[in-house]
């Protein structure tokens, strides 16, 4: 039976402070911690009001927006695992027999990742790409200047009948009736200057969505505690902030751990070498108070430490990998 070695127990004596790296008498790593990395969608809503808003009522009978007005709000929240060196978790082993001059490998950062075999790659989901933005919507009427209030409003009327005509032309297009179509117009450039004599009355709204990642290091159970806050016309601000709607956060340990995987010799001589069994979590997410979601995952700093036995790297040529994660043997074997 493997002996498990709880996290807040001081290192033994193979455990001494220095820096992470491998030569061929020993190897310094550190084990995994798991963070939390959040990818938050936010969409930006600017509007801006036609040239002829204030003639929206007359024409079409109901009042539009009136002011510019810039708008925030979340249309998705994505959740991924990924792990990073656990400073406070640095091992020494003294390597013996035939794991001396095994091939150990770190992450960049000094992370236990293999011994003789290939690191797992973790793969975090793709970059987001926002949708290309649309031309500003132009008709003859925006640059065009008006002399006073009266023209200005022939010219609403002139849109308007062009409007008219616009969509009738449509109409009779998608009903396969005749149309006496000028030059170069199709169905498709109708519906284009139909969208942008219209904007003339109702304004445009333009929508741009960005990607924002929050990260966060979970160091034990939290009850509605306060990721970010997202202001409806100034984005995400701080935690801080004393504006804008609060994105909550719920950590509940499940004290739950995985079982075993492999079967390994039960000689604990020279015990040195050191991985996690990740602990069960459940992350809660609010806004206000409203449930957005939940996720159960594992998390190497709600587990514990596994001591494997020295010998066993030792007497055996072992090949073993370790999660980048959360730090747990993914694969171990020994001829």
């Amino acid at each position: 039976m493997r002996k498990l070695i709880f996290a807040v127990l001081v290192m033994v004596t193979c455990v001494a402070k220095g820096q992470t790296g491998v030569t061929e008498e020993s190897a310094s790593y550190y084990l995994p911690k798991t963070a939390l990395r959040f990818a938050l969608q936010v969409e930006k809503s600017s509007y801006t009001p036609g040239r002829f808003q204030k003639y929206t009522s007359k024409y079409y009978g109901v009042v539009p927006r009136s002011q510019k007005e810039v708008t925030y709000s979340i249309v998705n929240l994505g959740l991924e695992t990924i792990g990073i060196p656990d400073s406070t978790q640095l091992f020494t082993v003294q390597l013996r027999g035939k794991s001396k001059g095994a091939n150990i490998r770190l992450s960049d950062q000094g992370q236990l990742l293999a011994i003789n075999a290939e690191p797992r790659t973790v793969k975090l989901r793709p970059p987001f790409h926002p949708s290309p933005k649309e031309k500003p919507l132009r008709t003859k009427y925006s640059n065009l200047k008006s002399s006073n209030e009266e023209s200005e409003q022939e010219m609403a009327q002139e849109a308007i009948e062009r409007i008219m005509a616009v969509q009738e032309k449509i109409s009779k297009l998608k009903l396969g009736e005749p149309v006496d179509l000028a030059p170069g117009e199709t169905l498709e450039k109708l519906k284009k200057e139909d969208k942008a004599l219209t904007a003339l009355f109702f304004g445009t709204e333009v929508m741009d969505t960005t990607e924002q990642v929050v990260i966060i290091v979970p160091e034990k159970e939290v009850n509605r505690q306060v990721m970010f806050r997202l202001n409806p016309t100034n984005g995400k601000v701080s935690t801080t902030a004393t504006t804008g709607v609060p994105y909550f956060l719920t950590i509940e340990d499940a004290h739950s751990y995985p079982k075993p995987r492999y079967e390994l010799p039960d000689n604990k001589k020279e015990g040195c070498f050191y991985t996690r069994v990740p602990g069960k979590i459940k992350v809660t997410i609010h806004r206000e108070d409203t449930f957005m979601g939940s996720f159960d995952i594992y998390a190497a700093q709600f587990g514990f430490i596994d001591e494997l036995a020295g010998t066993l790297f030792k007497n055996y040529r072992v090949e073993m990998i370790l999660s980048p994660i959360v730090g747990y043997q993914e694969k171990i074997s020994y001829q």
